[in-house]
């Protein structure tokens, strides 16, 4: 453990099997997502600058057939790129008031945009608060329940996840 920092008590379905790699004092072994469920190794690479101007276009109105085609193009991506395909996303929301956030689903081509007095659905629930802490404009949901809360530098940090 580095200077300053706690350790952290992990709750939920892989509590014990984090308590016992910490226990083998391996506490830095690729652990288990924001939520419990198990990321994909390609998942822990960086997201790119071209990922993020793509995902901010989808707010911006597009003609079904530019929608389609982007979206599209943000499958084969995150497939070729990461090994897996999130089923939403929450981010901040450029729209400004009454607006602070939205959930995108690519799956079935929906965007919703949320007033801070809204209910989300979990886990997007659990994605908004990552993101209404500032540090995170975009947090990726999985089918999995796993949550990967992505900064704006794009690196994304799985360790002790």
């Amino acid at each position: 453990m580095e200077f300053g920092q706690r350790l952290r008590r992990v709750l939920g379905p892989f509590a014990r099997e984090t308590e016992a790699r910490a226990a083998a004092g391996n506490e830095n072994a690729t652990a288990p997502s924001t939520t419990g469920g198990r990321l994909a190794a390609g998942l822990a690479r960086p997201r790119h600058a071209g990922l993020f101007e793509a995902l901010h276009r989808l707010d911006a109105g597009l003609s079904p057939e530019a929608l389609r085609e982007l979206t599209d193009w943000i499958r084969e991506e995150y497939q070729s790129e990461y090994g897996d395909f999130p089923v939403g996303w929450i981010a901040v929301c450029g729209l400004g008031p009454p607006y602070v956030d939205h959930r995108l689903d690519l799956t079935m081509a929906i965007l919703q945009h949320y007033t801070p007095g809204d209910v989300l659905p979990e886990p997007y629930a659990r994605a908004r608060m990552l993101v209404r802490t500032g540090a995170y404009p975009l947090v990726e949901v999985y089918a999995s329940g796993a949550l990967v809360p992505v900064p704006p530098d794009g690196v994304v940090y799985t360790r002790g996840m």
